[in-house]
């Protein structure tokens, strides 16, 4: 069943123009007539080659973070680099088709800087690393796209009997989303995994805390070595040793 289908994105130039209102409007209801606008007009919309379709409507909470990967990941599918790096994607979501979901989980209204929470969460231009890891729907999919096993080789998928453990794991906590993923060695395969694997399983009381410090560890140490060659039992062990 689907939930609701989007078959355009906004343009560059509708991006441009948004941006400059986000910072000339004088409210947030300003500002989404401004999007309504801008939403209807073809001249602002770019065609996508394949529909995007979801199956369900994301949750607003914090704690369905994870589900709400998921189905991410599941409604939009894997993206070449480039398209999961565009802005047009991430802001249309967010200002559109997912309005509700973001007025829930990253609300404007309450805020007196809505404007800085709208131009970090809402609405990108240029994107980095960084700002697709802030943004309220980006950081959804690309996280899940980092941490989904969809061949079920790994440990915790196979005992759970879910391709989306890891990526309901991380959003547990936000402090094991920052301190893997807001670091470079977050999207670096091997290490990622090693780190998601040792740490999945990890009983330690303060885990928290332990892996931001081994995070921290491994990235300096990335500074004067190449962890990317280790293969993953080496990896692991290097991990291991830091608990």
């Amino acid at each position: 069943m689907t939930f609701l289908t989007i078959d355009s994105v906004f343009s560059f130039a509708a991006l441009d123009i948004l941006a400059n209102r986000a910072n000339e409007s004088l409210s947030v209801e300003d500002f989404f007539r401004e999007v309504d606008e801008i939403a209807k007009d073809p001249e602002f919309l770019l065609k996508l080659p394949t529909p995007i379709e979801f199956s369900d409507a994301p949750t607003g909470d914090s704690k369905k973070d994870g589900d709400n990967a998921a189905l991410m990941l599941e409604s939009i599918g894997y993206l070449n680099p480039a398209d999961a790096a565009d802005p047009r994607l991430w802001s249309f979501l967010a200002l559109v088709t997912l309005r509700e979901f973001m007025e829930g989980r990253w609300p404007l209204e309450s805020k007196e800087d809505w404007r800085n929470q709208l131009l970090g969460r809402w609405l990108l231009r240029k994107t980095s690393r960084r700002s697709l890891l802030r943004h309220g729907i980006a950081r959804l999919w690309w996280v899940a796209a980092l941490t989904h096993d969809a061949d079920q080789s790994k440990d915790a998928t196979r005992t759970s009997g879910d391709s989306f453990a890891y990526t309901r794991w991380v959003f547990e906590n936000q402090n094991r989303y920052q301190s893997i993923f807001e670091r470079q060695l977050g999207s670096i395969d091997p290490i990622r995994w090693a780190i998601l694997e040792v740490m999945y399983k990890s009983t330690l009381k303060g885990q928290t805390a332990e892996i931001k410090r081994i995070t921290k560890e491994l990235h300096l140490e990335s500074g004067f070595r190449h962890l990317d060659v280790l293969d993953h039992a080496e990896l692991v062990d290097l991990i291991e040793q830091r608990l």
